[in-house]
């Protein structure tokens, strides 16, 4: 196996890591700030109110490297970063995001819905489905350019 099929490897293997605890993640975040929708969650520095605060689950867990909210003025989001390590001294790192709510003024406007959510976390990739996939861009990508070249004293997008 070369280095690049390595490195895909534990790039899927961090990516899937991720949606796994992002997929256990959402629906405890979505349980703690229902009750606050239309309500204050920010203090004004931008840190979460103390009685939200002592809500949130432990982070911990040993197949993720660390969970972080994300600090934005529209969403309220935590990031899941995990570590693939990859003999001998390297690791893939990859970040799923959990949106949580849509935020205006520190206030929760509405919370993200259960089958955007379903869509997004339910992702998994295999090593083989991605170079397989790779494979077919690389092949489409030289029938595009072939093309190109046949068609190259006209615009490609001339109407």
């Amino acid at each position: 196996m070369n280095t690049q099929d390595e490195k895909l490897k534990a790039k899927v293997a961090a990516m899937n890591k991720g949606y796994a605890y992002a997929e256990k993640l959402w629906p405890q975040l979505i349980d703690i700030f229902t009750p606050f929708v239309g309500k204050q969650v920010f203090k004004s520095g931008g840190g979460l109110l103390a009685k939200i605060e002592k809500l949130l689950p432990d982070f911990k867990d040993d197949t993720i490297h660390n969970v972080y909210r994300y600090s934005s003025d529209y969403s309220l989001m935590w990031n899941v970063k995990t570590c693939e390590f990859m003999p001998p001294h390297s690791c893939m790192y990859n970040e799923v995001s959990v949106y949580v709510a849509e935020v205006r003024n520190g206030i929760i406007q509405s919370m993200y819905t259960k089958e955007k959510a379903a869509e997004h976390f339910s992702k998994r990739f295999t090593f083989e489905a991605v170079k397989e996939q790779r494979l077919l861009i690389k092949e489409a990508r030289k029938v595009l350019d072939d093309l190109k070249g046949k068609l190259y004293p006209f615009e490609e997008f001339y109407t």
